[in-house]
């Protein structure tokens, strides 16, 4: 049951903070997110200084969250927003949770040119975070192949995500 599940998980939380010497952070576990990927894999923890915030669709979960790890190694904090819906998108929300965050990446499953990443850099830049990156595919044909085979291809593989907010927190761009 959920409360088993929030017990566990907040025991362990507790332990690790105190191993490490760091206050117990807030945690925030949303049910329900099933649809886009599994109930509570999506956490995002208040208090803990963040780097990079990447927000992506549920077609890419699975690719951001391979980034996010791969991200963590090189002792970056990165946390994943995923998106349940394209639209309505709670713009003031969002403006409010990327102001946490040094940095935002915006991985999406379409295309670059009039996707949702594009449109929501728009609304980040006219507020002011101007650190963004936006990872989707080009407007071209891309060869057949396995999904991941057309990922390396397009350049949207766990890799070239991370690579995008590592480029971004060192000034380089994406």
């Amino acid at each position: 049951p959920y409360d088993e599940y929030i017990k566990s998980v907040s025991e362990v939380v507790k332990r690790e903070a105190a191993k490490h010497g760091l206050d117990i952070p807030f945690i925030l576990m949303e049910p329900g997110r099933s649809i886009a990927a599994p109930a509570g894999v999506t956490l995002a923890a208040d208090g803990a200084q963040k780097s990079v915030l990447f927000v992506t669709t549920g077609g890419f979960y699975g690719e951001t969250v391979q980034a996010v790890r791969a991200f963590a190694l090189e002792d970056c904090f990165a946390d994943i927003y995923c998106l349940r819906f394209i639209k309505p998108v709670d713009e003031p929300y969002l403006v409010s949770l990327a102001s946490s965050y040094e940095a935002v990446v915006l991985v999406e499953d379409g295309v670059r040119l009039g996707g949702i990443g594009e449109y929501l850099q728009g609304v980040l830049y006219a507020h002011g975070k101007t650190r963004v990156a936006v990872k989707a595919f080009p407007d071209a044909f891309l060869a057949h192949g396995t999904r991941e085979e057309i990922c390396m291809d397009a350049g949207m593989s766990p890799r070239d995500i991370a690579e995008a907010a590592k480029a971004l927190l060192h000034g380089k761009g994406a």
